[in-house]
């Protein structure tokens, strides 16, 4: 396979308008379109990098449930049966990954609040 590096190299390489997608992965034209916007070779001109970006108007996200998600209600598209098996999750395969350096992390003004 190829090293990471090469890959990201490769990607910054190339010419607006000249990303090639492999004949092995066909993929949609919005899913392209998408992806071709993503990695623009000029960072100032990537999808998402303005605040003016409407991600709901692209064609990758046609017929995605928006409202949905906005009011909480969206189902998941795959439900993965639960495990009965919790030993992975025990504490003792957890170290302490208390970092103090995060003590003067600046306070959370979204006004954003868990539903827990």
């Amino acid at each position: 396979g190829r090293e990471p590096m090469d890959i990201y190299e490769t990607v910054l390489a190339h010419k607006h308008g000249e990303l090639i997608f492999p004949d092995f992965a066909p993929l949609q034209t919005g899913t392209k379109d998408i992806i071709t916007k993503l990695l623009h070779p000029k960072a100032t001109r990537r999808l998402g990098v303005t605040k003016d970006t409407d991600w709901t108007k692209l064609a990758f996200f046609n017929g995605f449930k928006w409202k949905d998600l906005e009011k909480g209600t969206l189902k998941a598209p795959l439900k993965v049966p639960a495990s009965k098996d919790t030993k992975p999750f025990e504490s003792k395969h957890f170290t302490n990954t208390y970092d103090p350096r995060l003590d003067d992390a600046p306070e959370d003004t979204s006004g954003w609040k868990p539903n827990i």
